[in-house]
Protein backbone atom coordinates (compact mmCIF):
# COMPACT_ATOMS: atom_id res chain seq x y z
CA UNK A 1 0.00 0.00 0.00
CA UNK A 2 1.48 3.05 -0.95
CA UNK A 3 -0.53 6.56 1.14
CA UNK A 4 0.61 10.31 0.21
CA UNK A 5 -0.65 13.63 1.41
CA UNK A 6 -1.60 16.05 -1.33
CA UNK A 7 -3.45 18.71 -2.02
CA UNK A 8 -5.52 20.46 -4.97
CA UNK A 9 -3.92 20.01 -8.55
CA UNK A 10 -1.19 17.80 -7.10
CA UNK A 11 -3.49 15.00 -6.58
CA UNK A 12 -4.08 14.68 -10.19
CA UNK A 13 -0.32 14.66 -10.71
CA UNK A 14 -0.18 11.79 -8.31
CA UNK A 15 -3.06 9.47 -9.41
CA UNK A 16 -2.39 9.51 -13.22
CA UNK A 17 1.39 9.41 -14.25
CA UNK A 18 3.09 6.86 -16.23
CA UNK A 19 1.50 5.69 -19.69
CA UNK A 20 -2.17 6.73 -19.55
CA UNK A 21 -5.20 6.34 -22.28
CA UNK A 22 -5.37 10.45 -20.99
CA UNK A 23 -2.92 12.83 -20.00
CA UNK A 24 -3.21 14.73 -16.53
CA UNK A 25 -4.97 17.99 -18.17
CA UNK A 26 -7.37 15.97 -19.64
CA UNK A 27 -8.21 14.78 -16.20
CA UNK A 28 -7.46 18.06 -14.77
CA UNK A 29 -9.90 19.50 -17.15
CA UNK A 30 -12.89 17.43 -15.95
CA UNK A 31 -12.05 18.00 -12.46
CA UNK A 32 -12.13 21.39 -12.73
CA UNK A 33 -15.45 22.24 -14.40
CA UNK A 34 -16.80 20.31 -11.54
CA UNK A 35 -17.40 22.43 -8.09
CA UNK A 36 -15.37 20.99 -5.03
CA UNK A 37 -18.47 22.01 -3.01
CA UNK A 38 -20.95 19.88 -5.22
CA UNK A 39 -18.92 17.04 -5.00
CA UNK A 40 -18.43 17.20 -1.60
CA UNK A 41 -22.28 17.78 -1.32
CA UNK A 42 -22.86 15.28 -3.16
CA UNK A 43 -21.05 12.70 -1.11
CA UNK A 44 -22.82 13.98 2.25
CA UNK A 45 -26.04 13.77 0.39
CA UNK A 46 -25.57 9.99 -0.75
CA UNK A 47 -24.17 9.04 2.70
CA UNK A 48 -27.74 10.82 4.45
CA UNK A 49 -29.81 9.60 2.06
CA UNK A 50 -28.51 6.04 2.79
CA UNK A 51 -28.61 6.75 6.50
CA UNK A 52 -32.20 8.06 6.41
CA UNK A 53 -33.15 4.48 4.29
CA UNK A 54 -31.73 2.31 6.87
CA UNK A 55 -33.40 4.23 10.34
CA UNK A 56 -36.71 4.28 8.19
CA UNK A 57 -36.73 0.44 7.62
CA UNK A 58 -35.87 -0.29 11.15
CA UNK A 59 -38.38 2.49 13.00
CA UNK A 60 -40.97 2.22 10.89
CA UNK A 61 -40.91 -0.33 7.94
CA UNK A 62 -40.53 1.80 5.21
CA UNK A 63 -38.25 1.54 2.29
CA UNK A 64 -37.55 5.10 1.26
CA UNK A 65 -35.62 8.63 1.97
CA UNK A 66 -36.12 11.97 1.23
CA UNK A 67 -35.21 11.42 -2.81
CA UNK A 68 -37.42 8.79 -3.56
CA UNK A 69 -40.16 10.54 -1.40
CA UNK A 70 -39.78 13.57 -3.66
CA UNK A 71 -39.56 11.52 -7.02
CA UNK A 72 -42.25 9.62 -6.18
CA UNK A 73 -44.32 12.51 -5.36
CA UNK A 74 -45.72 14.51 -8.87
CA UNK A 75 -47.10 17.71 -7.27
CA UNK A 76 -43.26 18.05 -5.61
CA UNK A 77 -41.69 17.32 -9.10
CA UNK A 78 -43.65 20.23 -10.21
CA UNK A 79 -42.27 22.39 -7.33
CA UNK A 80 -38.92 21.38 -8.17
CA UNK A 81 -39.71 21.82 -11.77
CA UNK A 82 -40.76 25.71 -10.93
CA UNK A 83 -37.44 26.17 -9.15
CA UNK A 84 -35.27 24.91 -12.56
CA UNK A 85 -37.26 27.48 -14.52
CA UNK A 86 -36.65 30.45 -11.93
CA UNK A 87 -33.78 29.63 -10.00
CA UNK A 88 -33.52 32.40 -7.35
CA UNK A 89 -32.98 32.36 -3.47
CA UNK A 90 -36.83 33.18 -3.05
CA UNK A 91 -38.06 30.39 -5.36
CA UNK A 92 -35.89 28.06 -3.90
CA UNK A 93 -37.17 28.98 -0.46
CA UNK A 94 -40.68 28.82 -1.60
CA UNK A 95 -40.37 25.74 -3.15
CA UNK A 96 -38.36 24.34 -0.03
CA UNK A 97 -40.89 25.23 2.20
CA UNK A 98 -43.73 23.42 -0.01
CA UNK A 99 -41.51 20.18 -0.29
CA UNK A 100 -41.34 19.98 3.61
CA UNK A 101 -45.11 20.91 4.23
CA UNK A 102 -46.17 17.70 1.23
CA UNK A 103 -43.22 15.59 3.03
CA UNK A 104 -45.09 16.11 6.49
CA UNK A 105 -48.46 15.31 4.63
CA UNK A 106 -47.21 12.32 2.40
CA UNK A 107 -44.17 10.70 4.11
CA UNK A 108 -44.16 12.39 8.20
CA UNK A 109 -41.97 9.60 9.34
CA UNK A 110 -38.79 10.74 7.00
CA UNK A 111 -38.79 13.63 9.21
CA UNK A 112 -38.81 11.61 12.60
CA UNK A 113 -35.35 10.66 11.70
CA UNK A 114 -32.88 13.12 13.41
CA UNK A 115 -30.29 14.10 13.08
CA UNK A 116 -29.40 13.20 9.29
CA UNK A 117 -25.94 12.66 9.08
CA UNK A 118 -25.71 16.12 7.10
CA UNK A 119 -26.67 18.28 9.99
CA UNK A 120 -24.22 16.52 12.06
CA UNK A 121 -21.43 16.79 9.21
CA UNK A 122 -22.07 20.02 8.33
CA UNK A 123 -22.44 21.48 12.00
CA UNK A 124 -19.03 19.99 12.88
CA UNK A 125 -17.93 22.67 10.48
CA UNK A 126 -19.71 25.14 13.04
CA UNK A 127 -22.00 26.13 10.36
CA UNK A 128 -26.49 25.80 10.90
CA UNK A 129 -27.79 23.49 9.25
CA UNK A 130 -30.96 21.92 9.99
CA UNK A 131 -33.80 19.62 7.68
CA UNK A 132 -35.25 22.89 5.26
CA UNK A 133 -31.20 23.31 4.22
CA UNK A 134 -31.24 19.31 3.86
CA UNK A 135 -34.06 19.46 1.48
CA UNK A 136 -33.03 23.27 -0.12
CA UNK A 137 -29.96 21.05 -1.19
CA UNK A 138 -31.94 17.90 -2.28
CA UNK A 139 -34.30 20.51 -4.41
CA UNK A 140 -30.99 22.22 -6.23
CA UNK A 141 -29.59 18.86 -6.81
CA UNK A 142 -32.44 17.57 -8.38
CA UNK A 143 -33.23 21.11 -10.41
CA UNK A 144 -29.34 20.63 -11.78
CA UNK A 145 -29.61 19.98 -15.78
CA UNK A 146 -28.02 16.66 -16.47
CA UNK A 147 -30.51 15.43 -13.79
CA UNK A 148 -33.46 16.80 -14.63
CA UNK A 149 -32.57 15.27 -17.96
CA UNK A 150 -32.31 11.58 -16.63
CA UNK A 151 -35.24 12.32 -14.95
CA UNK A 152 -37.41 13.60 -18.13
CA UNK A 153 -36.06 9.85 -20.13
CA UNK A 154 -36.90 7.76 -17.11
CA UNK A 155 -40.36 9.66 -17.01
CA UNK A 156 -41.01 8.64 -20.94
Amino acid sequence: MNVITVYGSEVIRSLFFGKQKYDIEHFKKQLEEMLYDDLWLGQVIAISERTILNQNFKKNKNLNNYVTSILRNNKIMLEIKKFQLNKNIKTLEEVTDRTIEMIKQYDKSLLEIKPIPAEVIIKSFGQDYNIRDYVADIVQFLSCEEIANVLHKLQQ
